[in-house]
């Protein structure tokens, strides 16, 4: 939906075709573009970049887990419990 949304302007306000989600649909319109601010995303670039470090560390730190778990074989001997 986001691609479709900021494909929109003021002169094609509908898209091609109503949007499904999950089984919903939903017709979106253009309404009125507005400008970042540069000043708003410069003051919390470190915070937002840090953030995404951090998703993109833990990902690999699953995807890595899951990488392990594929390789070993865990057995549990009722005799050692």
């Amino acid at each position: 939906m986001k691609e479709t949304a900021f494909s929109l302007t003021r002169t094609d306000p509908f898209p091609k075709s109503p949007i499904e989600i999950g089984g919903i649909f939903y017709i979106i319109r253009f309404k009125e573009g507005v400008q970042a601010r540069k000043e708003a995303f410069d003051s919390q670039e470190e915070a937002l970049l840090r953030v995404e470090e951090e998703k993109k560390r833990n990902e690999s730190y699953r995807a890595w887990l899951a990488a392990l778990r594929t390789m070993v074989e865990i057995k549990i001997s009722s005799a050692e419990l």
